[in-house]
């Protein structure tokens, strides 16, 4: 039987202008998981909503 981590990470992520995942930083978390959050950070991509200057 495999053995089964569960626990709450904390990442931040800086994401360029098109929705790619520039950097991710760890800000808490467990070692075990580090490597799994940062993946699924990076995985991911958005629509940054960007709002025009006055």
């Amino acid at each position: 039987m495999c053995p089964v981590a569960s626990s709450v990470a904390c990442l931040e992520a800086l994401v360029d202008r098109d929705g790619h995942v520039e950097e991710v930083t760890v800000l808490y978390s467990i070692p075990l998981l580090d490597k799994a959050a940062i993946e699924a950070v990076r995985g991911n991509s958005s629509r940054p909503r960007i709002f025009p200057r006055d």
